[in-house]
């Protein structure tokens, strides 16, 4: 969790956000060692495929940062992680050839329409019960209940 740490630091909202992601995405470059001793692939296409995973890892990164600010908790992100863990990453070229393309293509557009208008009108409330997290009260510079009270600093 180092959006804590950046935002004692003084960083913006912004700034936090690309920070994390570029770390989010950084931590997936792991996987050109995989791809070249596991799956045998030449240095060249295995860089490839990684540089592709930087990319999409970064933003999911800057996704999940933003669901931490607009949460306050870890558990809106980690699940998050864990079903695009699970889905992976779409198959574009199924999407586009099978026989009902175009209702999966219209489905595809509008869950992605759908996702980003979650995204912006997200009311974080169910994720911030008393039950499991302390009530953390929200701050006008950011976009979050994420700051600790006082008292815990």
């Amino acid at each position: 969790a180092m959006v804590p740490l950046l935002h004692e630091a003084g960083y913006s909202y912004s700034a936090i956000l690309a920070i994390c992601a570029v770390i989010f995405g950084l931590a997936h470059c792991h996987h050109l060692i995989e791809h070249v001793r596991v799956n045998q692939l030449e240095w060249k296409q295995a860089a490839g495929l990684v540089a592709f995973q930087l990319l999409y890892t970064t933003i999911f990164g800057t996704i999940s940062t933003h669901l931490f600010f607009r949460t306050g908790s870890l558990f809106a992100p980690l699940l998050a992680h864990m079903f695009c863990n699970y889905l992976g990453f779409p198959d574009f070229e199924d999407i586009f050839s099978n026989q009902r393309k175009y209702t999966t293509i219209t489905f595809t557009f509008v869950g992605a329409w759908l996702f980003i208008v979650a995204m912006v009108a997200l009311d974080p409330s169910p994720f911030r019960s008393p039950f499991f997290f302390a009530p953390l009260p929200p701050t006008p510079d950011i976009p979050s209940a994420f700051i600790p009270p006082k008292d815990l600093r």
